[in-house]
């Protein structure tokens, strides 16, 4: 199939998704199916090939694309998030990625749409800017997509103690939200242990994430074995 167009018709849409179905692994889609849950259609295509297309996608019209989408398969929706991660316009980018996110439903898409906005690095002030009133969201994948963006771009002495803070003060307890946090926290870690430890020690965290952020530093191979932590240190 053609993927680089001028422009993309409505009429292009069912020739999209059964190219899509041609790429359709048996094997793959059951392996997704237990680890993942979403209200979409599953076909099975690997991430890898998603991406592909997606590259030869934004050499053509995305934002033709972009409109002739139904968004009735989780394959579409994760190829919509990489065809937008190729915007360079700061300003329609920030304007897609608000509508995107509400048609996050799982990790898996979250995780992965946020792994492809590269361009952050290159506008992270910016950026910055951007993801924190969505931290404010009473929506789990929203939150979770923020929380995400900070442990792909934000790591780094400059932000620590704002993301010590966005940890803190985090209201939104839903599990995937945790589990972000618990990621952001073990990388923190990783990279800043004594400022991290003193954070734990310090402040009060839910006992969810407390206990989940010293379980995935301690299963961490990038944390030397003297440096791995007890939770009975912190409660």
């Amino acid at each position: 199939m053609n993927l680089r167009k001028n422009k993309w018709l409505k009429k292009d849409y069912q020739e999209l998704t059964s190219y899509l179905q041609t790429l359709k692994d048996e094997k793959f889609l059951e392996f997704t199916q237990k680890i993942v849950s979403s209200h979409y259609i599953m076909i099975g295509i690997k991430i890898p090939l998603l991406r592909k297309m997606a590259k030869e996608i934004a050499k053509g019209d995305i934002q033709s694309f972009l409109t002739i989408l139904e968004n009735k398969y989780y394959e579409e929706i994760m190829l919509k998030g990489f065809v937008i991660a190729y915007i360079t316009d700061l300003s329609l980018l920030k304007e897609e990625i608000r509508e995107f996110i509400f048609l996050i439903d799982n990790w898996a898409i979250c995780d992965s749409f946020g792994n492809s906005l590269k361009i952050i690095n290159q506008n992270k002030k910016e950026f910055f800017k951007f993801i924190k009133p969505l931290l404010k969201s009473k929506e789990e994948y929203i939150v979770r997509f923020s929380i995400v963006l900070l442990i792909y771009y934000y790591v780094e002495e400059k932000y620590l103690k704002e993301i010590f803070n966005i940890c803190l003060n985090n209201n939104n307890n839903k599990y995937y939200v945790n589990m972000a946090l618990a990621w952001l926290l073990c990388e923190c870690f990783i990279k800043y242990p004594d400022e991290t430890k003193e954070f734990l020690k310090n402040n009060k965290i839910n006992d969810f994430v407390l206990k989940k952020t010293i379980s995935k530093i301690n299963d961490s191979y990038q944390v030397k074995k003297e440096n791995k932590l007890k939770l009975a240190d912190f409660v």
